[in-house]
């Protein structure tokens, strides 16, 4: 049974691009577009559908801020999984969107490489942001996002700690915890993060901001292959 998917941006262009994106997956029906918030509600309201895919900012109609259509969306079709695309950088507002319970946040920089993952992600009941989502918001802020998608104080605390260059049998004397509760601990963070390996653990530490205990990504790899 083919995904059924609504899909709004206020761009033209834009629009025709993901909805030709979709077009092209066998398994994804679009159902509708929408050019403005009051275009989406009624594309919602015509047209049932799985997955709504939507730019954050909708002018042109009633809700013309992003929050509160995610919210009026979220309160009058709780069903419907809702991923968000947007070009915001800024991790304050990258956090009150994920915030508002939306299934998976993409960036537009990297849609065309994440997106349909994305909808797979989401259809599959696994909340998902992409790779510059996840760059933009860092760590920390990963650690305060919702319980679907943050990472744990503890999973943040062994993160940082795997990052300086520590191995698993080292974090694991330093906070009194077992190999095997670490080891759990920094699988569960990399799924969270979307992460397979440790070298793209470390890819990913050198692309965000902001991250102080980032030092030398070789040092930090090559020690890791003596632990965890």
């Amino acid at each position: 049974m083919a995904i059924k998917v609504i899909v709004a941006d206020d761009h033209p262009l834009f629009l025709a691009g993901v909805t030709s994106l979709f077009n092209a997956v066998s398994h994804v029906e679009v159902v509708a577009t929408a050019g403005s918030s009051d275009e989406l509600m009624d594309g919602l309201l015509r047209s049932p559908c799985d997955v709504l895919i939507t730019d954050f900012s909708m002018p042109g109609g009633r809700q013309q801020d992003g929050l509160r259509l995610i919210s009026a969306v979220r309160r009058k079709y709780p069903e419907v999984k809702l991923i968000v695309i947007t070009m915001h950088d800024n991790a304050g507002v990258l956090a009150s969107i994920a915030r508002l319970g939306v299934e998976g946040l993409v960036s537009k920089s990297d849609i065309s490489e994440e997106l349909i993952t994305g909808l797979q992600s989401v259809m599959e009941g696994r909340p998902f942001l992409s790779r510059f989502i996840r760059q933009s918001i860092g760590i920390d802020m990963l650690a305060r996002l919702p319980d679907k998608t943050r990472l744990s104080p503890r999973e943040a605390e062994v993160l940082r700690l795997f990052s300086s260059g520590l191995t698993g049998n080292q974090i694991a004397a330093q906070l009194h915890r077992s190999k095997k509760t670490i080891s759990r601990q920094k699988v569960n963070a990399f799924h969270k993060l979307g992460l397979t390996s440790d070298v793209e653990f470390f890819v990913f530490l050198r692309e965000i901001k902001g991250w102080e205990s980032w030092t030398n990504a070789e040092e930090s790899a090559a020690a890791a292959q003596k632990g965890v």
